[in-house]
Order: structure tokens, then sequence, then C-alpha cells
């Protein structure tokens, strides 16, 4: 069975740094008003489907967290340049001649 088995979202809206474990079977996802959720299904759209790649670079700050933007501006240094980073991770069957077309080669966490 295939399916996306983890999200990690850096920097995104509201998440300096979020993971997300999914069961193979079925997610519900909660939580109250401006708890993140659609946040959490925006980034996996933006991964899936390429959504961001040719829109108006000039969202880009409101899709920024705030407290990152707010850290480069206290000390603008490349150090605390903000950045958005999204990265999904699928548990593919490896049966599926169709999962070879599945690859990462930057992964967020190198051991993997």
């Amino acid at each position: 069975m295939c399916y996306i088995k983890q999200l990690r979202i850096i920097g995104f809206k509201k998440f300096k740094d979020l993971t997300v474990t999914f069961n193979p079977n079925k997610n519900i996802i909660i939580g109250e008003n401006e708890a993140g959720k659609s946040t959490i299904l925006e980034a996996l759209n933006i991964v899936l489907n390429q959504q961001y790649r040719n829109s108006d670079k000039s969202i880009l700050h409101d899709l920024m967290n705030k407290d990152n933007i707010k850290n480069f501006e206290d000390d603008p240094s490349f150090e605390n340049l903000p950045s958005i980073k999204i990265e999904v991770i699928f548990e593919l069957d490896s049966t599926d001649l169709k999962s070879s077309e599945f690859h990462g080669e930057n992964s967020l966490n190198p051991k993997e």
C-alpha cells in the first residue's frame, strides 16, 4: 500500500517546525479555529501539485512564518533569512512498478 507517511513543515505560515505522522489507513485532522488544519492541507497541496511554482512571488511574505520574518528584521543576516521547507515522505509499495518514479534528492533529514 502506498500512502503519505509523514509531512514536515518548516517556516510556513504559523508553523516554525511541525512534523505530522500519518496513519496508513485513515486520518482525521481536527482542532480549534486557526490551529493550522488548513495550512497542513495547503502544504500537502503545494508539494503534490506544485501550486506556488508559477505564482506571484509578492505573496511569499504572507506565507512565511511571522516570527522568522521578525527575527530577520531584528538581525538581517544570511543565517536568519526566512525560508519555507515542506517535505512529504511516502511509504511506497515496492511491488508497484511506478513506485520507482517517487524519489527524493533533497531530504530535510539526510539520514533517510
